[in-house]
């Protein structure tokens, strides 16, 4: 699943280096917003669902298969 994670001061440096498809383990505050939008010159509100982060762990590494570096697509 995909969530809206908010990050801040060291947190946010760690959560620049992860990558697509690793496993995360997150602590955090959910918190809401309501906004405001505008589409085709309607205006309409909704909510938006946030985590505020405390604390982020990795739980895996991406798999090396995975890397479109290593040339597995090669022949």
């Amino acid at each position: 699943e995909w969530h809206r994670v908010d990050a801040w001061r060291n947190l946010s440096k760690f959560a620049k280096t992860l990558q697509k498809g690793q496993l995360v383990t997150l602590e955090g505050i959910l918190r809401y917003r309501e906004v405001e939008d505008e589409v085709k010159g309607v205006t309409f509100k909704h909510r938006i669902a946030e985590i505020h982060a405390i604390s982020i762990k990795r739980l895996s590494k991406v798999e090396a298969a995975d890397d479109p570096s290593d040339g597995a697509d090669d022949e």
